[in-house]
C-alpha cells in the first residue's frame, strides 16, 4: 500500500511537469553580428522584440547571427527566463534569456530550421523510439525529428560540456515520460555515469539523482545543481 502511494505520489509529479513543459515552444530569430557576439561574451542577457510570437517564460530561442545579407551560421541557443512590456513600445516585450550553448550551423542545417519553422512551434513528438540509445553526437542530434526532444537533448549536451564532460560519451539511456530524460555513457557498463534531468514548472532543465531508500514524503528522487552531483549521488 505504501509502495502504490509513492507511485501515486510520482507519476502526480511527472504529470505536472509534463502538463506544464507541453505548452513550451522554440523560436527561431535572426540577430546582428554586433549583439550576437555581446550575447556570447556574456555581455547582453535580454532580446527587445515584438511579441507577434507571444513570448512566454520558458519558451527556447535560437539566435542565427544576420549579417543584413544573410544568416551567417552563427548560432545561440537560449531560453527564456523572464517577460515584460514595461515601457516598451505597444505590441513590443523585453525578455531575459540563459544561454546553453553556440556553434555554428552548415547551410542544410540552416535549410533544416527554416523548414521546421513553417510549424506552428515545436512540441513534443512522445516516441522514445528516435532518441533512446543514439550517443549525444552533434550530428545525431541534428538528426532527430525537430521535436522538444531535440531541443533539451542538445541543450543536455551544452550542460556536459560546460562540466568537462564529453558529450560524445553519453547516449540517451531511456525517456520514461515527455520531459524527463536518462543519460549514461554509450560504450561502458549500463549504469556507467547515470544521470537523469527533467524539465521544471519555469522551463529549465534540472539535473536529478535516484536514491534507493525513500523520504518520509515518499519520494526518492530529488533535483540538484550539476550533472557531476548526480551522477555521484545517484544510487539506482
Amino acid at each position: 500500500m505504501v509502495i502504490h502511494q509513492n507511485n501515486q505520489l510520482q507519476n502526480k509529479k511527472l504529470r505536472n511537469w509534463v502538463k506544464m513543459s507541453m505548452k513550451l515552444r522554440e523560436h527561431v530569430l535572426k540577430i546582428l553580428p554586433e549583439y550576437h557576439n555581446a550575447v556570447v561574451k556574456g555581455d547582453k542577457t535580454f532580446e527587445i522584440r515584438k511579441n507577434d510570437r507571444d513570448f512566454m517564460v520558458g519558451d527556447w530561442v535560437k539566435l542565427l547571427e544576420f549579417d543584413g545579407e544573410k544568416i551567417t551560421g552563427n548560432y545561440i541557443d537560449a531560453r527564456i527566463t523572464y517577460v515584460t512590456n514595461y515601457e516598451q513600445k505597444d505590441d513590443y516585450v523585453v525578455f531575459s534569456i540563459q544561454t546553453y550553448g553556440f556553434g555554428f550551423h552548415s547551410e542544410d542545417t540552416l535549410q533544416k530550421i527554416v523548414n521546421r519553422q513553417s510549424k506552428s512551434f515545436n512540441q513534443y513528438i512522445d516516441n522514445y523510439m528516435y532518441f533512446e540509445g543514439k550517443v549525444l553526437t552533434h550530428e545525431n542530434i541534428l538528426a532527430f525529428p525537430s521535436s522538444l526532444e531535440q531541443t533539451h537533448i542538445h541543450a543536455v549536451r551544452h550542460m556536459l560540456i560546460s562540466e568537462g564532460y564529453n558529450p560524445d560519451e553519453f547516449k540517451v539511456s531511456e525517456i520514461p515520460i515527455c520531459g524527463v530524460y536518462y543519460f549514461e555513457k554509450a560504450n561502458k557498463p549500463s549504469g556507467t555515469d547515470y544521470f537523469s534531468v527533467f524539465i521544471n514548472d519555469q522551463g529549465n532543465i534540472v539535473p536529478q539523482y535516484s536514491t534507493k531508500k525513500y523520504d518520509k514524503n515518499g519520494y526518492n528522487t530529488f533535483p540538484c545543481r550539476t550533472i557531476k552531483e548526480a551522477i555521484e549521488k545517484n544510487e539506482c
